[in-house]
């Protein structure tokens, strides 16, 4: 049975998400999109519900977004010390407060023209495909409805559920939806988009978001109207997803996303806050029924919410004055969100005013098998400074916390003595302020070592049930329930002077093979190496010697183990575990 532990989970070194195949550009933001890549970027959306635009923002609109993101993270701390958060535990939705008031986000999320270029191809294929010519209108095919994206703390362990931001919508199983939603069951003409862009670079520790396509989508059930799994499902039918990562993206990047494509939020253990500010666009017909929706409710003496403003109102959130120096074309698509009376907010903070920002959790989010992470977090934010070391020595009073912590692990070390010496050659480098000579490597050997010592203490996670250790055997539990039901913790892992990792693929009808390794390498092995004279079953954890293969001068595994698997009953594990050893 494959398993594979909470931390390589969560944060893999590598996404199961393709960026490449998904992504356009990069570019020069000043020049904007070819006709080619317009197209191409419209195709990918089409066929995966979402792509990635590389380099839509400048220097200096990234720069400007992301200082009024930690001014509006500013506000939500102060009204919420404690990090509970708007929508899970360290999560914060910006959606509900009228960020088009923000210059920075007007002048730079909204008006974006390689975006609406792609925005408006997307639109103008699935109405040609869906009615078999292009509509033609005096309006746009869609407009803007309003700014906002979320944030996660950087010591946000949990992952968020898997979810559409359109629930009602059933754009797989059309047939399925329910009319009185209005035009949201079409996958040709989505209903909205959401346009999220990166303030930072995103990567494997700072809490990039997971997605999925329409395929996977379709494999787990939408098509025949299934919903989207819970998180404890999630680990157990489809664990991939929750490596499904948009990452590694740099900051100026952009996803524009159909809002009914499958995503969640993951941990964020980096120690600094991610933020994913978006541009929020709806379809004229959604726009439409809107409001005229809103207009019959009111006319009938109706209201969702008791003293709410007229849909009309509501999203009337643009001023004037940023409205006025836009070109025609944005101008256009403004139409709704325009505000000729309304002033530019003064300060992020004051579009917070007395608002309630900490509310209860959203949806279930905790899964025991992933509380280590919690307790690790801070070794995993260090691990997130060794990656980007360089960024250490140019501001090193930021980063007083990693130079306690590498003092630290240097002293008390009990790693090989590589190791410590690369620890102390860093602490050199640091102090002198210098990124001369091989810091970067010094910088890789502590954190493969920093790694490898976390993942043996981290519990294994079956695919298809919850697994835990005991006495450095995998004890795997036969039914999903949540760990705490059990006696005792059992956390911890006898170590072992042997390289370990995963049994990867079989190559060449298992004439050899590679073991994945927690950096996200491989190791080359053979099958006279295993006792059994055949490579271990793809998944399993197996411990090996290293040696340099006579013929070829490369490593290779030697003397490959197979680590055991204790199979427990829910009910007395560890009455079991004793009479088996």
């Amino acid at each position: 049975m494959h398993s594979t532990n909470v931390l390589e989970l969560s944060f893999p070194a590598k996404s199961t998400l393709d960026v490449e195949t998904v992504s356009v550009g990069p570019f020069d933001s000043a020049v904007g999109l070819s006709e080619k890549e317009v197209a191409d970027a419209a195709a990918i959306f089409r066929e995966h519900g979402f792509v990635i635009l590389k380099g839509v923002l400048d220097q200096k609109g990234v720069t400007e977004v992301h200082q009024t993101c930690l001014q509006l993270a500013k506000g939500f701390s102060a009204r919420d010390p404690t990090g509970q958060g708007n929508r899970n535990p360290g999560r914060y939705s910006i959606g509900g407060i009228p960020c088009l008031r923000l210059e920075a986000f007007a002048m730079n999320l909204l008006n974006c023209q390689p975006v609406h270029d792609v925005v408006e191809e997307i639109y103008k294929r699935g109405i040609a495909s869906e009615s078999g010519n292009a509509e033609f209108h005096d309006e746009p095919h869609y407009f803007v409805k309003r700014a906002g994206g979320d944030y996660c703390l950087g010591t946000t362990a949990n992952f968020q559920k898997i979810h559409s931001d359109m629930r009602s919508a059933s754009p797989l199983a059309p047939t399925l939806g329910d009319a009185k939603h209005g035009p949201v069951h079409s996958k040709e003409v989505p209903p909205a988009i959401s346009v999220n862009y990166c303030t930072e670079d995103l990567h494997r520790w700072n809490g990039p978001m997971r997605i999925i396509n329409w395929d996977q989508m379709l494999g787990f059930g939408a098509g025949k109207g299934k919903c989207a799994p819970s998180l404890d499902e999630e680990i157990k039918l489809e664990p991939d997803w929750l490596q499904s990562k948009i990452f590694p993206l740099s900051a100026g990047d952009a996803l524009i996303r159909d809002i009914r494509v499958w995503h969640g939020g993951c941990p964020n253990l980096s120690g600094s806050a991610r933020f994913l500010p978006a541009l929020e666009l709806e379809s004229a017909r959604k726009m439409s029924f809107d409001r005229e929706s809103d207009e019959r409710s009111r006319s009938k003496g109706g209201c969702k919410r008791k003293g709410q403003q007229p849909w009309k109102d509501r999203v009337a959130t643009l001023p004037e004055v940023f409205y006025n120096r836009f070109p025609p074309r944005v101008q256009m698509l403004c139409k709704w969100v325009r505000a000729p009376s309304l002033q530019p907010a003064t300060s992020p903070e004051q579009l917070l005013g007395r608002r309630d920002v900490a509310l209860a959790p959203r949806d279930p989010f905790h899964l025991d098998a992933m509380s280590y992470l919690a307790a690790a977090k801070g070794d995993i934010a260090m691990l997130a400074v060794l990656d980007k070391i360089g960024c250490v020595v140019k501001r090193l009073d930021e980063f007083e916390a990693f130079i306690k912590w590498l003092r630290h692990e240097a002293r008390g070390s009990a790693g090989p003595a590589e190791v410590t010496s690369a620890m102390k050659r860093l602490l050199c480098d640091l102090a002198q302020g210098t990124t001369e000579g091989e810091l970067e490597g010094h910088a890789r050997v502590v954190s493969t070592w920093a790694w490898q010592k976390l993942c043996a203490n981290a519990p294994f996670v079956s695919l298809h049930a919850p697994t835990f250790l005991y006495d450095g055997v995998v004890a795997q539990v036969s039914a999903w329930s949540p760990l705490r039901k059990f006696e005792t913790e059992a956390v911890t892992v006898q170590s072992e002077d042997r390289a370990s990792g995963v049994m990867g693929r079989h190559c060449k009808n298992g004439k050899f093979g590679f073991i994945d390794l927690s950096d996200g390498s491989e190791m080359f092995v053979l099958p006279s190496s295993f006792a059994s004279g055949c490579l271990a079953e793809t998944g399993t954890h197996v411990r090996y010697d290293v040696v340099v293969d006579e013929k070829t001068g490369k490593e290779r595994a030697e003397n490959v183990d197979v680590e055991k698997q204790v199979v427990l009953t829910a009910r007395q594990p560890w009455k079991r575990l004793r009479r088996e050893y």
